[in-house]
């Protein structure tokens, strides 16, 4: 009889021991965000004594002929500003992979020769762009440190290779009504040619 209200006391707790209330849980733990992953391409560069370094991952290719091949990077996918780089061939020439991977390790001057290339800034849609200007000062070139196939794409209807290349530069600008040097460009962004 001694174990006897211990014996009552046993059924009593384990009654309130699964007489919990059903709709207290745990609080759910807060989600960590997933970071959102940062643009590997950019443009950067200083011009009008500001730096800038335009970083979207879209890709905006530039309207060119077979014998041309280039693209824009602009900041986080609006349009403007924007800067671009053009590469010529001589007219009637057809751009082929092998002509882009020829470039690695090359420097550009912006003189009468060919692979010619071509620097531009647009800060809006209603300013003028400017354009790199040809000139025999060497210190104003475009050296391309890589190419890399990245994918098949269209634009306007037109089949288009894209690659990245990735380099620096630095060019003597004109808006036709003055000059500006383009200085500390680096470079490793999407530009594109006509798939033949």
């Amino acid at each position: 009889m001694k174990n006897l209200p211990i014996l009552l006391v046993l059924p009593l707790i384990f009654i309130m021991s699964n007489c919990t209330k059903s709709g207290s849980k745990s609080p759910t733990p807060t989600p960590t965000p997933t970071p959102t992953p940062t643009s590997p391409y950019y443009f950067k560069f200083t011009f009008h004594d500001s730096s800038f370094n335009f970083t979207s991952d879209l890709p905006q290719y530039m309207p060119f002929s077979a014998n041309e091949a280039g693209g824009y990077e602009m900041i986080t996918g609006i349009v403007w500003p924007s800067a671009g780089l053009r590469l010529s061939w001589p007219y009637g020439d057809t751009v082929k992979e092998s002509d882009l991977m020829g470039l690695i390790g090359k420097t550009l001057h912006f003189s009468d020769t060919m692979p010619h290339p071509e620097v531009s800034y647009n800060a809006t849609p209603s300013s003028l762009e400017w354009y790199s200007v040809d000139t025999l000062n060497t210190i104003y070139n475009v050296k391309i440190t890589n190419v890399t196939f990245l994918k098949k794409d269209t634009t306007a209807g037109v089949p288009v290779k894209a690659y990245v290349i990735t380099g620096t530069c630095s060019a003597l600008m004109t808006n036709y009504t003055s000059f500006q040097a383009f200085t500390g460009g680096s470079f490793n962004f999407i530009i594109s040619r006509q798939d033949h």
